[in-house]
């Protein structure tokens, strides 16, 4: 009896999880970027260089890309454990996308993805892109920090089925349809966010997402058409959507509607001031 005791003991201890290490690997070519792209990694990118992610053509472990109209876009599926954040705390690393109707990366079935000190867009030139930034599908405890977020991308964020999403001390900006475009998703979180300078349709488009804080964060100086037919809203609160403003800023922004839903928007400590609405709510 003792030694089947035994070895039970030793077999149970072949089955006990083993803690993945994680890898820091630094960063300096795109190439060395796409190609260390996996779990349990952080990756320092160089700090002030540019990553242009869609230069590489890689179809291995986690990387793949998608065509899109006028190129292809990278796709991580399956990543956890995934830090990507700039070497210097205080100067960015950027990363771009060329096709117009690409996302920057799109994250698919991940979790724990940190996003840290990165600029991310469709590079200096402007102009109608139909890809936004980052993308995220039936994702998991997302944390994005001390970004900049810029279009032309239609928009900064995009999310379906995400679980825990924090967003902190980031700035979407020069976007070209909207801020953001969440649906199905839960425990989303934005501080000290700045959303400016965005455009044209509806703004921050939340769709059947039962809790959604912004804290200390400014909307400032975004704009939808105000054409008479046009009903476009700041904040577009669909179905089973409740969210939060606690001590933000909505400031200078012209839309024809600060929100769909006088219901479904709850505001505490928040200044509104120089805003151009038809109607506060829809």
């Amino acid at each position: 009896m003792k030694r089947i005791f035994l070895v039970m003991i030793y077999l149970g201890g072949l089955v006990c999880p083993v803690e993945a290490q994680v890898k820091t690997i630094n960063v300096k070519t795109t190439e060395e970027l796409v190609r260390n792209l996996a779990s349990d990694r952080v990756l320092v990118l160089s700090a002030g260089e540019t990553f242009d992610v869609s230069t590489e053509e890689m179809y291995e472990g986690a990387v793949s890309y998608e065509e899109v109209y006028d190129g292809r876009e990278l796709v991580l599926t399956g990543v956890r454990n995934l830090t990507l954040k700039s070497a210097d705390a205080q100067k960015r690393a950027e990363l771009i996308t060329q096709p117009d109707y690409g996302h920057v990366i799109v994250f698919r079935d991940c979790q724990n993805i940190t996003l840290d000190m990165l600029e991310a867009g469709h590079g200096a030139s402007k102009g109608g892109c139909v890809g936004g930034v980052f993308k995220f599908e039936n994702c998991q405890n997302i944390t994005i920090t001390n970004c900049d977020l810029y279009g032309s991308g239609i928009e900064g964020l995009n999310a379906s089925n995400v679980e825990n999403l924090t967003c902190r001390n980031t700035a979407i900006r020069g976007c070209t349809y909207g801020i953001m475009t969440m649906v199905s998703s839960n425990n989303l979180r934005f501080e000290n966010c700045r959303f400016h300078d965005n455009q044209e349709f509806d703004l921050i488009v939340l769709d059947n997402c039962p809790s959604v804080v912004f804290e200390n964060c400014v909307v400032e100086g975004n704009r939808t058409g105000l054409e008479d037919y046009s009903a476009y809203a700041l904040f577009q609160l669909l179905n089973n959507t409740n969210a939060s403003l606690n001590n933000c800023t909505i400031k200078y922004n012209a839309a024809n509607y600060l929100s769909t839903s006088q219901n479904k928007l709850k505001m505490k400590n928040t200044a509104l001031r120089g805003n151009l609405w038809q109607g506060e709510y829809k």
